[in-house]
C-alpha cells in the first residue's frame, strides 16, 4: 500500500496535465449538456502522434519510457438521447504491454507470485485493439477553457479480456484512473489533441470496485501512457 501510494504521488509529479493542477472556483460556470455538445463537435476529427508507455524506477523515483509506436486516434461526438457517449478511440492501443503492469522478485517463488507470473505471460500475448474513452469538458475555468482550445477530463474505458492461464479461464479487467488525468484540445491551422492516462490495476474474476488490484499490492505498479505529448 505505501509503496504504491508512493508511486502514484510520484506519478501526479510527472506530467503538467493532471486535475490538481487547477485550482477551481465558485464561480466557474459547469457545463449544461448543449453547451458540452458544441464543445465536442468542434474537437471531432482524426490525430496523429506518439503513444508512449511509462513505467516507474523506484530507485531513480523518474518514470521511464519502456514502449513506444506511431499511433493515430480519433474524437466523436455522442448523442446523449441515445445513451451514446462521445469518446476518443485509440486504434491498436498495445494492450498487451500493460503486462509491465505486474512486478515480480526473480527470487519470489510463493503459489501468488507463480500465478502472477503466468497472468503476466498470458497477458503479453493479447493483440493490440482499439481502446475508447469518454472525455468531457468540465466547466469555463481558465485552466480548462482558454483562448484558442480546451483542457478536457478522459476517463478510459474498463476493458474486460477472457484469458486463460493455470489452465483455467479468468475474467481479467483492465483498470484506468478515472477523473484524474487531463487532455487538451487546441484549434488551429491544424487542430491538435494531446493527453495522457494512467493504468492503475487488474481485477480477476470480479467486477473492480476500486484502483486496488485483487492480489497482492506489492506485485503492481501504475503505469502512464501518453498520446501527442513529448517524450519526458
Amino acid at each position: 500500500m505505501k509503496n504504491l501510494k508512493a508511486l502514484m504521488m510520484l506519478l501526479i509529479g510527472v506530467f503538467a496535465l493532471t486535475v490538481t493542477s487547477c485550482n477551481t472556483d465558485d464561480g466557474d460556470h459547469y457545463y449544461t449538456q448543449e453547451e458540452q455538445d458544441a464543445i465536442q463537435a468542434k474537437m471531432v476529427g482524426a490525430y496523429s502522434g506518439t503513444l508512449y508507455m511509462y513505467m516507474p524506477n523506484t530507485s531513480t523515483k523518474k518514470y521511464e519510457v519502456y514502449h513506444s509506436l506511431p499511433t493515430t486516434w480519433t474524437a466523436s461526438k455522442g448523442n446523449p438521447a441515445l445513451g451514446k457517449d462521445s469518446l476518443i478511440t485509440i486504434s491498436n492501443f498495445p494492450i498487451n504491454k500493460l503486462d509491465s503492469a505486474i512486478v515480480i522478485s526473480d527470487k519470489d517463488n510463493s503459489d501468488e507470485a507463480k500465478t502472477l507470473r503466468a497472468l503476466r505471460t498470458a497477458i503479453s500475448k493479447l493483440p493490440a485493439e482499439n481502446l475508447e474513452c469518454k472525455f468531457f469538458v468540465p466547466s469555463d475555468n481558465s485552466y480548462y477553457t482558454f483562448n484558442n482550445g480546451y483542457r478536457f477530463i478522459l476517463n478510459p474505458l474498463i476493458v474486460k479480456k477472457q484469458l486463460t492461464y493455470e489452465e483455467k479461464q479468468h475474467d481479467v479487467y483492465f483498470v484506468f484512473s478515472m477523473n484524474s488525468y487531463v487532455g487538451e484540445w487546441t484549434q488551429g491551422v491544424m487542430n491538435s489533441m494531446k493527453f495522457q492516462m494512467v493504468f492503475a490495476s487488474f481485477s480477476i474474476d470480479k467486477a473492480p470496485q476500486s484502483y486496488y488490484p485483487s492480489f497482492s499490492q506489492k506485485y503492481l505498479r501504475p503505469l502512464i501512457i501518453t498520446c501527442g505529448l513529448d517524450k519526458q
